[in-house]
């Protein structure tokens, strides 16, 4: 007669989850210069909104929540990325009730039922860190937007005041930050 035997099972899981996420969008420059004008004036107005000269010719600047903001200036893209990591220590249990001829296979089995259980767990854990990251990056999204669109209005400004200096003499310029709206007088 085979002898009934209750084993006691135990596995753990321990792993770094890494998250990046990232959207890339384009910044609509109404030509009223030279695209490489055109570049130089928006480099100046990102760089006095703190962003700063990164090696490959792009600026970047991180936000307080660890969002990675890189505008190309002459490619007229920009890029948010956020990353975010988490360390997993997951653990399992499992009762298996099995008998003397199969203990070894019983016990296999239910040690990976419960890696099963453990990497379903830390899938879980990561899609939950991927909708962290892609919430923060989707809330950073519309202040950027928002920023862009007013620094983009402030470059089609300077270059209409510098293509009017080209035209004549300037004698008056008016800038409504509410509207956008422009006025310049040039004397031809």
């Amino acid at each position: 007669m085979s002898r009934a035997y209750t084993l006691q099972l135990k596995q753990s899981l321990r792993r770094t989850v890494v998250v990046d996420d990232g959207v890339r969008s384009s910044i609509e420059l109404l030509d009223v210069l030279p695209r490489p004008a055109m570049a130089e004036l928006l480099r100046a107005r990102l760089r006095a909104a703190g962003f700063e000269d990164a090696e490959d010719g792009t600026l970047v600047r991180v936000e307080a929540d660890g969002v990675r903001v890189a505008v190309d200036p002459d490619a007229r893209t920009v890029t948010a990325r956020a990353q975010d990591e988490a360390e997993l220590e997951l653990e399992a249990e499992a009762t298996v009730r099995t008998y003397e001829e199969t203990k070894d296979r019983d016990a296999a089995r239910g040690r990976a039922r419960l890696d099963a259980q453990l990497e379903a767990e830390a899938r879980e854990a990561e899609g939950a860190l991927k909708a962290e990251v892609a919430a923060r990056l989707e809330a950073r999204l519309g202040d950027l937007r928002g920023e862009l669109d007013r620094l983009g209005n402030e470059v089609v400004a300077d270059a209409l005041e510098r293509r009017a200096a080209q035209l004549g003499r300037v004698t008056a310029v008016s800038r409504d930050g509410a509207t956008g709206e422009i006025t310049i007088k040039v004397e031809l």
